[in-house]
């Protein structure tokens, strides 16, 4: 089955021959016209490496922030890192770019589309392809208030009251906001919070919008496409609205439709659930995403530095394969997102992942809460880095004791749940400096490559520690320097970065 028969008949196993059949005929036909190579096929080069960062992460005065960042990384990180992951850089208003406006736009503030296919002359680009939902503050949702230019059920909405107490909460938010429009007041699905209003995709105008996105990106020298929060995209009362066959159709869809626009372009899921559920994004092995995060290596790893026991990582990495060699995983050891614990559930005891937050919480770093089906709430993900979190568990490491789980603090009245109350990681979250490295603290660099698991790509996510971070924070500091003079002196500017 070619790619044109794939994408036709996952389309069609979710919308049915009447509804999208023309809808893969028309993607097809844009596909064919924009297509060209976006690389070589395959995983062969176990050296690949991706930076991760912020388009704004490096400054200078009178320069676009995309510009400055290109130029620096051509000096200093060429042959160091094959790949460059933009996080974020469209317009957006909160949840640190992640709560976009406006899909097909570079934030004015950063640069231009000119700035970011600059880079791919030296650098393989992932991008984010934030499909899941989108800012409520953008033109999309005000259309869809006003109930024009075909937008009316471009969001999902909730009427009566359908069961929806099985679905998975990945913050301790409310799963619904009430809207005015022009149709009265309309409860909206928001996932991840009421500034991010989830996307109807059982709407086939919603599916052509993304993928018609999708090919864009493509074409703007996008080699690897971040999806974003991939499995929450479908919505179904009565079940936990993740990871539905659905989400994994629309998947296979959007691979299909990579292929035939770009070959050698990469999906690479984002799912930070259990292990079994974030590998069942390979598919067979050729039909679905091409790359998963591995997302139980992070805590793995910390559990192992702290224990001085390696039998649970060494368990879980000879269990690793590839489905085949068109696929492999995304390793990494900390993201934007810090380290997640839902992955090792499974993996490590209750009492071994508790010990992992309260080590977090001795190391002033914070733990974020998701809510269970039962209503309560676990913590899903710390945010603090190696050394620290190390440091602080010198003692206990030492004398070989694991904290009581009674000792933990992520009860309703703690600080840990106001710090996630509204934003997806506040300021003192984003900080994961390498502290053994003044390079890394200076210039945002990594101070040495990471050993990869099963020879697929590494990611490296630099973060330096900011002054004056304080939870709940809208803010986002970035680092000013000259990224050209030999010298690099940086100075702290704290930013304003939208609202949360």
């Amino acid at each position: 089955m070619d790619w044109k028969a794939r994408l036709e008949h996952e389309l069609v196993a979710v919308y049915g021959p009447e509804r999208d059949a023309p809808l893969a005929r028309q993607l097809a036909v844009r596909a064919e016209r924009q297509r060209h190579r976006a690389g070589p096929d395959g995983f062969d080069d176990p050296a690949e490496a991706l930076l991760i960062t912020y388009a704004d992460q490096l400054t200078r005065p009178g320069e676009s922030p995309l510009s400055v960042l290109r130029r620096f990384l051509s000096r200093r990180a060429r042959g160091l890192v094959s790949g460059i992951h933009l996080l974020p850089f469209y317009p957006w208003s909160s949840d640190d770019g992640f709560s976009v406006k406006d899909f097909s736009a570079v934030d004015p503030a950063m640069g231009t589309w000119d700035d970011v296919r600059a880079f791919g002359p030296e650098f393989a680009l992932m991008v984010d392809a934030v499909f899941n939902h989108a800012s409520v503050q953008g033109e999309w949702f005000a259309r869809f208030r006003n109930g024009t230019g075909g937008f009316g059920e471009f969001f999902v909405t909730v009427e009566g009251n359908p069961d929806l107490s099985a679905v998975v909460r990945p913050r301790a938010l409310p799963l619904l906001a009430e809207f005015p429009t022009a149709r009265g007041p309309r409860r909206v699905w928001t996932t991840f919070s009421a500034d991010q209003a989830d996307l109807n995709f059982r709407e086939p105008d919603v599916m052509r919008t993304l993928s018609e996105l999708l090919l864009f990106y493509l074409a703007q020298g996008a080699r690897y496409i971040r999806l974003d929060a991939i499995g929450f995209i479908w919505k179904e009362p009565g079940t936990p609205c993740l990871h539905l066959p659905q989400a994994h159709a629309l998947v296979r869809a959007w691979r299909a439709l990579a292929g035939g626009a770009a070959p050698g372009a990469r999906l690479v899921t984002e799912t930070n659930v259990p292990h079994a559920d974030n590998v069942s994004y390979f598919g067979d092995g050729h039909n679905e995403a091409h790359m998963v995060y591995n997302f139980a290596l992070p805590p793995l790893v910390l559990h192992t530095l702290r224990t001085g026991d390696a039998t649970a990582l060494t368990r879980w990495a000879s269990g690793l394969a590839a489905p085949s060699r068109d696929t492999t995983f995304f390793n990494f050891l900390a993201s934007h997102d810090g380290i997640g614990l839902n992955p090792v559930r499974g993996l490590l005891s209750a009492e071994d992942i508790a010990a992992l937050v309260t080590l977090a919480l001795q190391a002033g770093g914070r733990a974020g809460l998701k809510v269970m089906p039962d209503g309560s709430q676990a913590p899903s993900e710390l945010n603090v880095n190696y050394f620290d979190a190390l440091a602080a568990g010198h003692d206990a490491i030492a004398a070989s004791s694991r904290p009581r789980r009674d000792s933990l603090s992520w009860n309703a009245d703690t600080p840990a749940k106001a710090c996630f109350a509204s934003t997806k990681f506040p300021d003192a979250v984003r900080s994961m400096p390498d502290k053994s490295s003044s390079l890394t603290r200076r210039a945002g660099l990594p101070r040495s490559s990471e050993s990869s698991t099963q020879g697929g790509p590494i990611a490296v996510a630099p973060r330096m520690q900011m002054p004056g971070s304080h939870p709940g924070s809208a803010r986002r500091d970035e680092v000013i320097v000259d990224p050209i003079a030999d010298h690099h002196d940086v100075a702290w500017r704290p930013t304003p970065r939208g609202q949360t």
